[in-house]
């Protein structure tokens, strides 16, 4: 990771890039300064360590077709459906996010019967 940033920056401060770009901006954080091609693998490393966290995407827990019915309906649950990344069976090949959203439109129109003017009115 430390050799891909400083071959990122490269470029930037000795090729045909150099008298375009000033340089990294710096983080908000004061403890941490620009990195340059130069920066050591600890100036490197200090701010990702700050900053990086682990985040897991719940795909698959409620998985359309085993928990839930054709209709994202809870078997054996009256009332619960469920319209989240839980209902993919498995990893998707795309950002699920819209898929996601779409799946809480669906709530809006199946379970309230509510109808949007257009298409941007739950945007």
């Amino acid at each position: 990771m430390r050799g891909a940033v400083r071959e990122n920056l490269q470029p930037v401060q000795t090729g045909p890039f150099a008298s375009e770009i000033q340089g990294e901006v710096p983080l908000s954080d004061q403890r941490f300064s620009a990195l340059t091609a130069k920066s050591t693998d600890d100036e490197i490393g200090a701010p990702r360590r700050a900053f990086t966290a682990t985040v897991g995407h719940s795909i698959g827990n409620w998985a359309l077709g085993t928990v839930l019915d054709d209709e994202f309906r809870v078997k054996g649950v009256q009332g619960l459906s469920v319209r989240d990344a839980s209902m993919f069976p498995g990893p998707i090949a795309a950002m699920p996010s819209c898929t996601v959203y779409a799946g809480g439109r669906s709530t809006l129109t199946w379970d309230t019967g509510y109808q949007p003017a257009a298409a941007n009115d739950l945007i």
